[in-house]
C-alpha cells in the first residue's frame, strides 16, 4: 500500500470540503458530514448518487487522522488504493462537471421541430402518437419563433369559444393559424428560458429546482444557444424530464 495514499486522500477530502462550503455558502463551523447531507438534500446529482460513499470517506478520514494543535495532523493509518482512486474520481466529476448540452440536451438535429407552414393535423397526430407535450417552432435560420404545446392549443380554443360563442366551423390548416399564441412570451401557465453552451449539469439542476414562477407560469424547458441569447440559432433543448432522469448510470 502506497504510503502517499493518506496525503492524496486528505487532499481530496479538503478539496471536496472546500467545494461544498463554497457551493452552499457555509463556513467551517458546520461539520463535514452535515454538509454532505445538506448537499444530498439540495439534490446535487453527484452527492445524491455518491452520498453514502462520501459519508464513509468522511468517517474514514477521522479514523486515519489524529489532529492536534490548530493546523497539525498525524497520520495513523493508510487508506487502500481503490478507496483513494474512487474518492479522487468523484472529486474530478465534481470539480470538472459535464456540460448540460452534452449530457442533458436533445440536440437540434435529433429534436422534433416544425415551422409555421407545418400541418396542424400532422403535428397534433405526431404529438399524440409520441406522447409529446411541446414542439419547437423554428424559422428558416434555425432560430426560435415559438413553441406549439398543449397549453397553446387550449388557449387558442378557449379564446375561439369566447369570441365566437362556440367553436363553429373553424378550419385550422397550419401552425400559422396559431401565430399569435406560439411566441414563448405569449404562453399562459408556462415559460421557457435560454442557456449557453458552457452551462453545466449542476447549474441546470439548480435552475429547474429553484426557479421562481413568473406569475403563475412554470418553467417548461430550456433552449440551448451559443451564448444563451434568444436571438441565436437553437442548438438543443432540455425538458424537466431530461433533468429528472439524470444522472445516468
Amino acid at each position: 500500500m502506497d504510503s502517499r495514499n493518506s496525503e492524496r486522500f486528505i487532499q481530496t477530502y479538503n478539496r471536496i470540503d472546500n467545494y461544498m462550503r463554497k457551493y452552499l455558502d457555509k463556513d467551517s463551523r458546520q461539520g463535514h458530514l452535515s454538509v454532505i447531507k445538506e448537499m444530498v438534500k439540495k439534490g446535487h446529482p453527484i452527492f445524491t448518487k455518491e452520498g453514502r460513499f462520501l459519508e464513509e470517506c468522511a468517517e474514514l478520514r477521522n479514523a486515519i487522522v489524529h489532529e492536534y494543535g490548530v493546523d497539525n495532523i498525524r497520520i495513523i493509518a493508510e487508506p487502500h488504493d481503490d478507496i483513494v482512486e474512487a474518492y479522487e474520481e468523484i472529486y474530478q466529476k465534481i470539480s470538472d462537471p459535464p456540460l448540460a448540452y452534452n449530457e442533458l440536451a436533445i440536440w437540434v438535429h435529433h429534436l422534433v421541430v416544425a415551422n409555421l407552414d407545418s400541418s396542424t393535423k400532422k403535428i397534433i397526430e405526431l404529438m399524440n402518437a409520441k406522447d409529446y407535450t411541446q414542439i419547437p417552432i423554428l424559422d428558416e435560420e434555425g432560430k426560435l419563433f415559438g413553441v406549439f404545446s398543449e397549453n397553446v392549443l387550449v388557449s387558442y380554443l378557449a379564446d375561439l369559444k369566447l369570441s365566437k360563442n362556440g367553436y363553429g366551423q373553424v378550419e385550422i390548416r397550419t401552425l400559422r393559424d396559431f401565430e399569435d399564441y406560439l411566441p414563448i412570451d405569449s404562453h399562459a401557465g408556462e415559460f421557457y428560458d435560454f442557456i449557453a453552451l458552457d452551462v453545466n449539469v449542476y447549474e441546470v439542476k439548480d435552475i429547474f429546482v429553484n426557479h421562481e414562477y413568473r406569475g403563475n407560469k412554470k418553467l417548461a424547458g430550456l433552449f440551448v444557444t451559443q451564448h444563451g441569447r434568444p436571438e441565436e440559432v437553437i442548438l438543443g433543448f432540455i425538458s424537466p424530464w431530461n433533468m429528472v432522469t439524470y444522472p445516468r448510470d
